[in-house]
């Protein structure tokens, strides 16, 4: 099957986007090996993950972007890095050009005074890419804002790399360090992802972050599944609000149908056992180690 024409959206539809400080903080560079995304980086502050199922397109997928930089400020310009992975299965994108192409397309469609400013094809690791640069006016305050995006295409794989700032001059140099910094890895077995995802988002939205709108979406239980949750939901959030959001998970291993999936969250570590059909959740207990 086809793709390309359909997973294009999938670079706008990440949550958490990161954007571009107010004010600059001195960059506290760590090299993170991400296998989630199979690739090596610089980051110019603490990294963090979430996985979540592409909104649209239902496809699994990972963001992870830097944290908050503690260290002191500094004069000149800086940027905000994020690297997102969007897993399509069996799915492929037949074309890349031509997705590249749209992608670039779409990305200022809608923009205030969008205007792709710079563009060029390119290899990493030897799989085909696209970097470009495009500048627009935010919403608000319109004032002028700069992205900057290298899309990788491999195989089922589609990489966004992502880097924003808060004017529109040319890239800041920790994104010029970071970009030169990439390089393609071996990726981990994506089997696993679509449960992660699953998981992540129902915590996330079911028990951290409940929204106001009648939890329409995130939460991926089955009905016999939500029913019985929703009859201790109250004391159930106060715990697991309290574990703090959950920043890293693994697969540890099977447990008969179900997996037993280990969370790092801020301030614990949780063993959670899912049975999942990659679609729903049907059962979940958890141990706080």
């Amino acid at each position: 099957m086809t793709i390309w024409k359909l997973v294009v959206a999938a670079a706008m539809l990440m949550p958490g986007a990161a954007w571009a400080q107010c004010k600059c903080h001195a960059p506290e560079w760590r090299t993170v090996n991400d296998s989630v995304a199979g690739a090596v980086y610089d980051m110019p502050a603490p990294p963090t993950r979430s996985h979540f199922i592409a909104s649209g397109i239902g496809f699994p997928s990972a963001q992870t972007r830097e944290m908050i930089r503690s260290g002191p400020q500094v004069s000149g310009r800086c940027s905000s890095f994020s690297v997102h992975v969007v897993r399509v299965g069996d799915n492929y994108i037949s074309n890349p050009k031509g997705f590249f192409d749209t992608e670039q397309t779409n990305a200022i469609k809608g923009l205030t005074e969008g205007k792709i400013v710079s563009s060029r094809s390119l290899t990493i690791g030897g799989y085909p890419a696209r970097e470009y640069q495009f500048t627009f006016l935010t919403d608000y305050t319109r004032r002028p804002a700069r992205h900057r995006v290298l899309l990788v295409v491999r195989g089922s794989q589609l990489l966004n790399f992502t880097w924003v700032w808060g004017d529109a001059g040319p890239p800041p140099e920790d994104s010029n360090r970071s970009f030169a910094s990439i390089r393609l890895i071996p990726a981990d077995d994506a089997i696993h992802m679509a449960s992660f995802a699953l998981l992540q988002e129902s915590i996330e939205n079911y028990w951290i972050y409940p929204s106001s709108d009648g939890d329409k979406g995130g939460i991926h239980f089955t009905s016999a599944l939500r029913s019985r949750l929703d009859a201790r939901r109250a004391e159930d959030t106060r715990m697991i609000a309290a574990f703090g959001f959950p920043r890293e998970l693994r697969f540890l291993r099977r447990d008969g149908a179900a997996k037993v999936i280990r969370s790092e969250h801020d301030n614990a570590v949780v063993d959670w056992t899912i049975t999942d059909n990659g679609k729903t959740i049907s059962a979940i207990s958890w141990q706080k180690r």
